[in-house]
């Protein structure tokens, strides 16, 4: 004891490990948990210093401290923290507002150390005067909800109708309010307007018109629109299960279609689904040329047409391995040492044709003789690189 009150960190530290292990009074217990809290709100605090400092340069370090920040608000909500503590924590992490990588989580950790209603309609009454409180003003309306005061939500959510996501919070509010005509009138409008995703509102009057007007096929109509808005292999698959297969085959013409104008990394997963491999492999081969190396996930689809089509997509990794204009320093190296790893397996296990594998190592093992980088490299990957 005499230690701890020397130093206030190692006394969180021990009141934590004792706290669930010795008996405790009610004073000690809001003691050790007012500690304790403190003593971890230090150590993020320290982190997001440190993370804001670099300009978010790590996604490890960010991902680490979205996780802090989520054990730090289940901490927060423990009933025997005290209010100035609390209140202590909430004023602290008003100064990170102006962080909005991590506001959500930020806002979350206040609002959890926020206890009672009145505190919470404090919290939200600062969220609004924020001068971030574009970002805030929906933390704020969430509290309005949870303690149900419908005047102060109306009040903050009404002269704010921007985008499509705005009128589904409100048609949600109006729905919760048992409300549904209301909501249903209000989730339509949404679909007017011109800014936002719109996908929840599909969704919402997808399930009405399902379940309360037995209107099938407005259903399927906007769950169409829904995949059309963001077309992806998933989106694709979710609406094929939504469908009969007499369904299916009346839209299934008008996708196509649409999928004709997509990206290639949006065409060629669905062509894989389908198992229309040969179309696959004709724009996988039209789309892996030039300057730049392949990005890996075409690199990835390439590797999943390796046992249809082993001699197309080994002359394919054979133009990039062989491409003088990708050998640029180690990590061009180490990029090329991987494919190549994949030519061998083509080679020995889809062709088998060990001799020619033996063959073409030897010719790019010649061709880059002079590079001891490029050969430290092969010989790290290539399993047997160094058996000329």
């Amino acid at each position: 004891m005499t230690l701890c009150h020397k130093r206030t960190d190692l006394q969180a530290q021990a009141f934590e490990y004792l706290y669930p292990r010795v008996i405790l009074t009610p004073e000690e217990r809001g003691d050790a948990a007012d500690q304790a809290l403190l003593h971890y709100w230090k150590d993020v605090k320290k982190d997001l210093n440190k993370l804001i400092k670099s300009g978010f340069e790590s996604q490890s370090q960010e991902a680490k401290l979205v996780k802090k920040l989520e054990t730090l608000s289940q901490k927060a909500q423990q009933e025997v923290i005290s209010l100035k503590i609390r209140m202590r924590l909430i004023g602290e992490m008003f100064q990170f507002l102006d962080c909005l990588a991590l506001i959500k989580e930020i806002t979350q950790v206040m609002m959890a150390a926020a206890h009672s209603d009145d505190e919470r309609m404090t919290l939200a009454t600062c969220f609004e005067q924020s001068p971030y409180n574009g970002y805030l003003k929906q933390f704020a309306r969430e509290i309005y909800r949870e303690v149900g005061d419908d005047e102060a939500y109306l009040a903050s959510r009404l002269p704010n109708m921007n985008a499509a996501e705005d009128y589904y919070d409100l048609a949600l509010f109006y729905r919760d309010k048992d409300n549904l005509k209301k909501a249903v009138e209000i989730a339509e409008q949404g679909l007017a307007i011109r800014y936002g995703s719109k996908q929840e509102l599909r969704i919402f009057l997808a399930e009405y018109a399902l379940n309360h007007e037995a209107d099938r096929q407005r259903y399927l109509q906007l769950l169409y629109e829904n995949m059309q808005e963001r077309f992806s292999l998933q989106s694709y698959i979710t609406f094929e299960a939504y469908c009969s297969p007499s369904e299916w085959l009346e839209y299934e013409p008008g996708i196509l279609k649409r999928l004709e104008s997509q990206s290639v990394y949006t065409r060629l997963p669905i062509y894989l689904h389908r198992q229309e491999k040969e179309i696959a492999l004709a724009l996988l081969l039209d789309h892996s040329g030039g300057t730049v190396f392949p990005e890996g996930k075409l690199l990835e689809y390439a590797q999943s047409l390796e046992a249809d089509f082993p001699k197309e997509i080994r002359s394919l990794y054979q133009g990039i391995v062989q491409n003088d204009r990708f050998n640029t320093g180690r990590p061009a190296y180490t990029k090329q040492a991987k494919l190549t790893v994949r030519i061998r397996e083509i080679y020995l296990n889809h062709l088998k044709e060990p001799a020619k594998w033996d063959q073409f190592r030897r010719e790019l093992k010649h061709r880059h003789l002079a590079k001891s980088a490029y050969q430290a490299v092969f010989t790290d990957w290539v399993y047997d690189w160094t058996k000329l």
